[in-house]
């Protein structure tokens, strides 16, 4: 893994730099479906674009104060200084009779047609390098160190509550509300973390932005580069993983496949509803459904070459074949480049 800095990274006038974000209480993010009366919200991990609205809204200086040239994320950070990025569990990661192993692909397959369940949760970064690299997984998860790491993620918390005009409760209003709690342990809260590209002359000022809910805010700082997992140098036969860390809104889905690459198969727990709206324009909200996060692709590139190429320009950024161009710069499609055998 890249290792961690004391300092932003500059990039022909563009200043590369991670966020933190902590919210102070539970989340309240729906995914955009309209709520019938009776039913209960529920609550989703904020999308790449919530975030990036929060983040916008401490961004100052530069060129277009509000404005970032693009962001990457959320992702999960533990507490503490020696902290690691966590990232949502591949798809075709399977435990099967209490052991681990690889879904039975390629070969386009939904994982709820295979007899196996996803490990699920989040993984540290560095086991996710190892994934990467095609290394085999281990026997079974109590014989791997980092997978008995691995980080259920938010909490849910089921809420009721009520709709007053006054102090009448008004008649057929009772309700149910999921929230999400981030984890937390003996060193403190863990967070929602992202990497943001900046204009020239601009920095992120720390303080309190709106994120989770009405009335809920979270404590945005900049923080040191944690660096990303590392892309392997070899990609044999031209083969080549695609790991979604953020929901992607690829123009064909799971049917995505990069230009003179062949898409020879796919795992994939099901598509995701998303909410995205352009800020500063109204009525520009849309309900779209997303590729999840955690979803892997495999890919045969017609040469070593070739697909080495295209690893070193798409590993740890957002792929750039989504309905819109805002997609890519909001977080969206954030992926990690491995090799499969």
């Amino acid at each position: 893994m890249t290792g961690p800095d004391t300092a932003p990274i500059a990039e022909a006038g563009v200043v590369t730099q991670w966020v933190r974000l902590t919210p102070l209480d539970t989340m309240a993010v729906r995914d955009g479906r309209e709520l019938a009366l009776g039913s209960a919200a529920t609550a989703v991990f904020p999308s790449p674009s919530t975030c990036a609205g929060a983040l916008a809204r401490m961004v100052r200086g530069g060129p277009r104060p509000g404005w970032v040239v693009d962001v990457r994320g959320p992702l999960l950070v533990g507490p503490g200084r020696r902290a690691q990025v966590y990232l949502p569990a591949p798809h075709d990661v399977l435990v099967q009779g209490g052991r681990l192993r690889r879904a039975p692909l390629p070969g386009g397959t939904y994982l709820d047609e295979v007899d196996a369940e996803a490990v699920g949760g989040w993984v540290p970064a560095r086991w996710l390098q190892r994934y990467l690299s095609g290394a085999p997984l281990a026997a079974t998860r109590a014989d791997d160190a980092s997978v008995a790491q691995l980080q259920p993620g938010p909490v849910s918390q089921q809420r009721i509550g009520i709709a007053r005009q006054g102090r009448l409760v008004l008649a057929g209003m009772l309700y149910g509300a999921e929230h999400l709690r981030l984890p937390e342990d003996s060193d403190g809260s863990w967070s929602l973390v992202m990497s943001c590209r900046l204009y020239p002359g601009q920095w992120v000022k720390p303080g309190l932005a709106p994120l989770g809910g009405r009335g809920r805010h979270a404590r945005v700082e900049a923080i040191a580069p944690l660096g990303w997992p590392d892309r392997p140098s070899d990609f044999p036969r031209g083969r080549v993983l695609v790991y979604l860390a953020t929901p992607a809104l690829l123009t064909r889905g799971t049917g995505w496949a990069p230009q003179d690459a062949e898409q020879i198969g796919f795992a994939c727990a099901g598509p995701q509803p998303v909410a995205t709206a352009v800020r500063g324009r109204v009525d520009s909200s849309f309900l779209r459904w997303a590729v999840p996060a955690g979803t892997v692709y495999y890919l045969k590139f017609p040469s070593e070459r070739a697909a080495a190429e295209w690893a070193e320009i798409h590993h740890g950024k957002c792929l750039p074949d989504q309905m819109s161009p805002e997609a890519a710069t909001a977080g969206f499609g954030l992926s990690f480049i491995g090799s499969w055998m």
